[in-house]
């Protein structure tokens, strides 16, 4: 059973009545608890490891116990001295890593308050209230950790009606999902996946660039790619499967089910090794997008077209893939870039025929003759977390997305050379589907051509990384240069030749405790290591957004075990030119942070640098780089709007309120491109006929936005102050 985590379920904090009643708060013990019976969790294991490949998408990770489970009927009911009601129950289930239910009855009143938490109050999810209540009256819930968990609900005296609570599934945790939830830590070497290369090492690097992995719910990894339009608007469209949002392909499912699930995804950007024959390193988690919404979802096809509520950040520096909707013939060779289980961004490559194939057996939903077959890869493979994954044709167009297959690589135990087909859908149909078809959004213009290339919003400017090593030419990162070593501050040097916006820097971690990086500090300098040419500083925080069942929380990134690359984005981006350095701030009694430096193949010039405990800037003591690389774009290209100035048709903003008023004049429906003062692409929101003021998210008073409005044929931009 692969588990998904509805909008629906999301908490909205608070403590449990028990928590804070002295007459309760050491109860837990005299909960009634209600035991699941034993199964066999070793064929469970089993079993997940042999079904994995059936579907490339989220893993089996517990068993289901069909329950009944009521309010009123099971557990215990307290009547508290207001009149108010206290209903709690206990449920375990031994051995389990953690424990999730499904209540196929949810409805509550104003005031009601559900909580659920493990015996040992360390894990607690809620609270749920009458915002939870759905159309369906059903309610999943996020795992709980720990084998022993308490349901509890309060109702206070005056409710309008008794609530209706019954849970019909309880699902025991035998993989430890709360762990395999988070991106994968797949640093270390495994056999298995020898056949599958980093993606940046052999394919072109705007697919790469295309094409991320995403979570949904916290809980399950899938693939998929940014894709184009006609308009090339940067409109942050996410190609993927349904099945990654509806597993058990029971169709149809409204948009409002999807987007339940939708808004729940965290997607990961450039999470990528570049690292081509050498050092394992985990890469960034820091670039991600919270939050998509359904557009077009065709379910027989297993297309799901969504869209992020926010294009990614210019310096994301992402690809916007194009695709083909013109036919089912094509020469090869194909190209698959894709994450299997969640490990960083794998390549395929295949040189065969594609087959037009039905899917049927295991997925009798899908139509018929709605797949295509590669019959078996040239090179690599694909697994659970690939579904959705783009198929390139040898334009470098998308022909469809990963469904499902049975490949693995010739090292893995289950690879059979008579069965290791994979099956993509065909882009074609779903972009002329008779219902809900991709065409009005990826072709708005209506351009009769059926084929469209890839965007590159910064093709006139690239994002450049400067780096001081090369290290597809044979320069390693070393182990360390760390706090051990003489001076409590330590520093990159580099040199551009254009004026520049430098929007934050990759740093190298060695493995260590995630504790160590307190207090560590980032300093930007501008022509030599002097106080006064400090220009921007920020604090070193590794972490990376996490959906837990109730929000979308920072967390600290895994530091342990493996090297680390980690991107510390400026909280603005600041001016270079010529010389600059990036350094890294060590607090006093922090002797256990250290980064890694490289290791030149070649002799070159030193670019580290050390300071010593009477502030003395020095070279390090062996020519080196301290493995930084700084993110940049030249300052005199960004593509900023023009500022056109309307004297009857003015943009205003209203601040107490966040609201930008609208020019007179136009009641066209079309959107609205919100720039930072810098030329940032920050969001494209969408403006329908007759609006007159757009509500923008809270913003620090004083900053300078640039709004560019397009209505219809005429297009209006201007300034305005938060």
């Amino acid at each position: 059973m692969t588990y998904f985590y509805t909008q629906a379920q999301i908490g909205h904090g608070g403590v449990p009545y028990s928590f804070a009643a002295s007459s309760l708060r050491n109860k837990a013990n005299a909960v009634n608890f209600i035991s699941m019976p034993a199964f066999d969790v070793q064929t469970a294991i089993e079993q997940t490891k042999e079904n994995r490949s059936m579907m490339r998408g989220g893993y089996t990770f517990a068993h289901k116990f069909q329950t009944n489970i009521r309010k009123g009927i099971d557990g215990e009911t307290l009547t508290l001295p207001d009149g108010s009601q206290l209903w709690r129950v206990g449920i375990q289930s031994e051995g389990a890593y953690s424990i999730n239910l499904f209540f196929s009855k949810f409805h509550l009143p104003e005031g009601g308050k559900l909580f659920i938490y493990n015996a040992e109050h360390t894990d607690l999810i809620g609270a749920f209230d009458a915002r939870n209540n759905n159309a369906d009256r059903i309610l999943p819930t996020r795992p709980v950790e720990g084998d022993r968990i308490v349901v509890e609900y309060y109702e206070p005296a005056d409710a309008a009606f008794t609530a209706e609570l019954e849970i019909g599934e309880v699902n025991h945790d035998y993989i430890d999902v709360l762990r395999a939830g988070e991106p994968s830590n797949s640093d270390i070497a495994n056999d298995d996946y020898l056949c599958m290369q980093e993606a940046p090492c052999a394919a072109d690097e705007k697919l790469t660039r295309s094409t991320l992995m995403y979570l949904v719910g916290g809980t399950t990894i899938c693939s998929g790619s940014l894709v184009n339009n006609t308009a090339k608007d940067e409109t942050p469209y996410l190609l993927t499967a349904i099945h990654c949002f509806n597993p058990t392909l029971t169709f149809p499912k409204t948009d409002t089910f999807y987007d339940n699930l939708t808004k729940t995804i965290v997607a990961f950007f450039n999470y990528e090794r570049r690292f081509c024959g050498g050092d394992t390193v985990r890469p960034t988690e820091e670039m991600s997008l919270a939050i998509a919404h359904p557009v077009a979802m065709v379910e027989a096809k297993d297309v799901a077209l969504l869209q992020f509520e926010t294009p990614p950040p210019n310096y994301y520096n992402a690809y916007y893939a194009g695709w083909n909707a013109e036919n089912d013939t094509m020469a090869p060779p194909f190209i698959n870039i894709h994450h299997a289980l969640g490990f960083p961004k794998k390549y395929g490559f295949y040189s065969g025929s594609l087959d037009l194939v039905t899917l049927r057996g295991d997925f009798p939903s899908f139509d018929a003759y709605s797949h295509r077959r590669v019959a078996q890869w040239t090179e690599g493979s694909t697994d659970g977390g690939s579904s959705g994954s783009p198929l390139f044709d040898n334009n470098q167009r998308i022909i469809g997305t990963l469904t499902s297959g049975n490949s693995y690589c010739p090292t893995n135990a289950n690879y059979n050379p008579s069965s290791t087909s994979d099956f993509f859908t065909i882009f074609r149909l779903s972009y002329n589907h008779s219902t809900k078809p991709l065409k009005p959004y990826l072709n708005p213009t209506n351009d009769t051509a059926k084929v469209l290339d890839g965007f590159d919003p910064n093709f006139d400017n690239p994002i450049i990384r400067l780096s001081n090593a090369n290290y597809s030419a044979g320069d390693t990162l070393g182990t360390t240069l760390h706090a051990a070593a003489p001076g409590t501050e330590y520093a990159e040097q580099f040199y551009v030749a254009h004026q520049s916006d430098l929007y934050g820097a990759y740093i190298y971690l060695p493995p260590m405790a995630y504790s160590a990086t307190n207090g560590v500090k980032i300093k930007i300098y501008t022509d030599s290591l002097a106080d006064e040419n400090i220009i921007a500083e920020q604090v070193f925080l590794p972490k990376y957004l996490k959906y837990d069942g109730a929000t979308f929380t920072p967390t600290n990134r895994t530091t342990t075990g493996s090297k680390t690359e980690n991107f510390v984005v400026l909280d603005s981006a600041v001016s270079v030119k010529h010389t600059f350095f990036v350094s890294y701030e060590i607090p006093t009694g922090n002797t256990t942070f250290k980064v890694c430096n490289a290791l030149f193949d070649t002799p070159k010039p030193n670019k580290a640098w050390v300071k010593n405990a009477i502030g003395e800037w020095s070279e390090a003591p062996f020519a080196t780089s301290l493995a930084i690389q700084a993110v940049m774009q030249d300052a005199n290209m960004v593509a900023m709007p023009k500022i056109e100035h309307h004297r009857q048709n003015t943009i205003r903003y209203e601040r107490v309120s966040h609201t930008l008023v609208l020019p007179d004049g136009n009641s066209a429906a079309g959107r609205i491109y919100l720039y930072s003062s810098a030329g940032q692409l920050m969001r494209i929101l969408p403006i329908t006929s007759g609006q007159r003021t757009i509500r923008l998210a809270p913003t620090a008073a004083g900053q300078i936005g640039i709004a560019r409005i397009v209505r219809g044929d005429e297009i209006y931009t201007g300034k305005f102050i938060y």
